[in-house]
């Protein structure tokens, strides 16, 4: 069996994913899984590999699982873990909690989460970070839905690292092994310069500021979602990224900045 973590987009309230889901969560595992429905409960667990297809050679059994419960009417919590193999060398130990209040015209989410990979951050040794995501909507009118999100990931240890990232091969272990203080030029791709994480770059001479150090994350989510029909939602989001280390690729200036703006709009239709 194959899973992976999707939304269903008519019923998702923003845009974009928060940081929590793109970066630190399970992507997808191939394996055997197991759900039991009793009550307000929904227990599920499935031992597969992690962000692992069904045609690679590569064996990492892992541990997933996840509890809900529903309360009442208007609220639950859940709960979900992975324990196990991310690959041969690298494993992984990932907790988070999550809540949820929905009563007529007010929605309210919340998570948090810790997690640790072992020789997963930049400088070769282990990726640990904590994280939280918390989510506020109100319908306006009945078409017209406001939403504010705010994500943070604390992620500093060891030059950084999380499960959905994965560094250049200029910013190896060996290069750093040979220059530990990291005072060599790096590839454009050193880093993760599309996503924000990663060590620091000095713009004035292109060398990583701090191997060791890592870039705290958060981002600040702003939207409107308009239901022009039942089945079709007008959806406006305004989001702002930001880092604690210049690790945004910016492409017209060819430098790293701390903060990263984007608009986005979109029309979901559901039939």
């Amino acid at each position: 069996m194959s899973t992976n973590w999707r939304q269903v987009l008519n019923r998702k309230k923003t845009i974009t994913n928060n940081l929590l889901f793109d970066f630190t969560e399970p992507s997808f595992m191939t394996g055997f899984g197991y759900e039991h429905l009793e009550g307000k409960w929904d227990i599920k667990a499935l031992i597969g590999n992690p962000n692992n297809g069904r045609v690679t050679d590569r064996k990492s059994p892992s541990l997933h699982w996840r509890v809900d419960y529903s309360k009442g009417e208007f609220g639950g919590w859940g709960a979900s873990g992975l324990h196990g193999k991310m690959s041969a060398n690298t494993s992984v130990n990932y907790l988070e909690a999550d809540t949820y209040f929905i009563r007529g015209d007010l929605t309210w989410q919340g998570q948090i989460e810790a997690g640790q990979t072992t020789n997963g951050a930049f400088n070769g040794g282990d990726a640990k970070w904590v994280g939280l995501s918390t989510l506020a909507a109100y319908k306006i009118t009945p078409r017209l839905e406001g939403i504010a999100r705010f994500d943070y990931v604390r992620n500093s240890n060891n030059g950084g690292g999380v499960p959905s990232v994965v560094f250049g091969s200029g910013c190896s272990t060996v290069d750093l092994a040979t220059d530990p203080s990291g005072a060599t030029t790096m590839e454009s791709s050193c880093g993760d310069y599309r996503n924000g994480f990663g060590p620091g770059i000095d713009n004035a001479t292109g060398l990583v500021v701090d191997p060791n150090k890592g870039a705290n994350r958060y981002a600040m989510t702003f939207g409107l979602n308009y239901a022009l029909t039942p089945n079709a939602l007008l959806k406006f989001e305004l989001r702002r990224d930001g880092s604690s280390e210049n690790t945004f690729y910016d492409v017209q200036s060819k430098t790293y900045k701390k903060d990263n703006l984007l608009f986005g709009a979109s029309t979901v239709v559901s039939f």
